[in-house]
């Protein structure tokens, strides 16, 4: 029987402190996910884009994934864009 997932929200500033500390573990697990998608061990659905009638240069984007195989490892990343805050958008 399968348990609940856990799950986690990480700090950008983790983030970047966890790549700069692990740079090779961290381009070889991209490597190895890229590696994965190619011969089809993985699920990357359409993202999701939540539009605000009221302000259209504001979303949120959900971005699901799966990677199977002996990783089987699923996420989600989630994010939020403004023209106020990202003018490239």
């Amino acid at each position: 029987m399968l348990s609940d997932p856990e799950f986690y929200v990480v700090p950008g500033s983790t983030v970047k402190r966890m790549i700069e500390d692990n740079k090779k573990q961290v381009f070889d697990a991209v490597e190895a996910t890229y590696r994965f998608h190619g011969s089809g061990n993985t699920l990357n659905p359409d993202s999701c884009f939540l539009r605000y009638p009221y302000s259209p240069g504001a979303r949120i984007i959900a971005l699901p994934a799966h990677v199977g195989g002996a990783v089987q490892k699923s996420g989600i990343n989630g994010y939020r864009v403004s023209r106020e805050t990202d003018p490239a958008t």
